[in-house]
């Protein structure tokens, strides 16, 4: 008996066993139109989890020993951010807040977290695919765990942005995995840029040649030369113009 029930419990979700297996969190409204979570593991593999993001954020960094407000405070200096800044919690779990629902309730959450590394290329949004990806997450929800409804995967290349419904542009994970989000094409090209430099920001804090005090130091004597915001969309535009050239 006992062993069955480590067992069943076993077959759970745990973060501190199957964080490496995460490609995003996405906040839904569930079928009584509570505030929950999706966790995605894998093509058609889901989780749900009954708490709000913000509550399974923190739960995902309790891990990692992260104090959340510090980690956004500081890293949102490194790329310029006030808000929506990416969370490195560790090398190899780079969070990057991407807008995917419209809240109904104020503090409901807009915005979930995918992870930096497991981005494969994103695109415009095709066709129905932006209502159909909602009726995936909506089955996903009322399983309350359960696998998806299946997809066909696709390759979602680099193309110009055309605005379908609420959808503007769809990621694809390495796994063959999509996810439809609220954001353009260049703003999920900025979030993967300042997740690449916040995680170099977090490698360097961590290398025993570099003395945190001069990398803290460093970043912030960036955050105040940069001018911030207006010379860094320009410079985040003109590496995109080249990219789609």
């Amino acid at each position: 008996m006992v062993k069955a029930k480590r067992q069943r419990k076993r077959q759970g979700f745990d973060f501190a066993r199957d964080w490496r297996h995460i490609n995003y969190l996405q906040p839904v409204y569930d079928e009584l139109g509570g505030n929950s979570t999706i966790i995605n593991l894998g093509l058609d593999k889901t989780v749900k989890d009954r708490r709000t993001i913000k509550s399974v954020l923190k739960s995902l960094a309790k891990e990692f020993a992260v104090d959340l407000g510090e980690t956004k405070k500081k890293y949102g200096a490194v790329v310029c951010r006030r808000s929506s800044a990416p969370i490195p919690l560790n090398s190899s779990l780079v969070l990057l807040p991407i807008k995917m629902r419209h809240s109904l309730i104020k503090g409901d959450g807009a915005w979930g977290y995918v992870v930096l590394d497991k981005i494969k290329d994103w695109g415009e949004v095709l066709g129905d695919e932006g209502e159909d990806e909602a009726a995936e997450d909506e089955t996903a929800v009322v399983a309350a765990g359960d696998d998806s409804a299946e997809s066909t995967v696709e390759k979602a290349g680099v193309k110009g942005i055309e605005r379908v419904g609420e959808y503007r542009s769809m990621l694809a994970f390495h796994d063959g995995t999509r996810l439809a989000t609220m954001v353009n094409q260049v703003t999920i090209y900025s979030l993967i840029k300042d997740g690449e430099m916040a995680r170099k920001k977090y490698v360097e804090l961590l290398h025993p040649n570099v003395p945190a005090s001069d990398a803290i130091q460093e970043a912030k004597e960036q955050y105040l030369r940069s001018s911030c915001q207006i010379e860094r969309m320009i410079k985040i535009l003109e590496e995109w113009i080249k990219k789609i050239n």
